[in-house]
């Protein structure tokens, strides 16, 4: 996907004034989103709200931005997957320990996002070698 073009204008003698220049030129502040003090909390509480929610919603909050994603997905979180999986109500087999980590089986499990081309459009779950394809994919299989 190409870049987007940048705004530009062009400086007349009317416009030498360089701090409206720049305003002009500068690029709009990014919204932030609703979770964004959810990272502000203290880690140890922040670990107890993770603790009651689903898989499906633990995959969810770590798409939400970087610092949500680093803290759900590195090694030391692991067991906020675990508890999370242990108190899904319904059965769940268990991960198959040495071909993924818990947030991929979630990912196979709930998610929506083929594992080949990166497409939202997964459908089909192919358990046997635990990945999530869409359709075209399935094809080339």
């Amino acid at each position: 996907m190409p870049k987007k073009r940048r705004k530009t204008i062009a400086v007349t003698p009317a416009v030498q004034d360089d701090v409206s220049v720049a305003k002009q030129l500068s690029r709009p502040r990014k919204r932030k989103g609703k979770l964004h003090k959810i990272t502000e909390l203290p880690l140890d509480v922040f670990f107890e709200i993770l603790r009651h929610c689903a898989p499906v919603d633990l995959l969810r909050i770590s798409y939400a931005n970087k610092t949500l994603r680093s803290i759900l997905l590195c090694s030391s979180s692991k067991w906020i997957w675990q508890h999370s999986f242990g108190a899904f109500p319904t059965a769940i087999p268990a991960c198959p320990n040495n071909r993924l980590i818990l947030p991929q089986y979630a990912n196979l499990i709930f998610g929506n996002s083929c594992f080949q081309c990166g497409s939202k459009g997964g459908k089909y779950a192919l358990w046997a070698a635990l990945e999530r394809v869409c359709p075209e994919c399935l094809k080339k299989k």
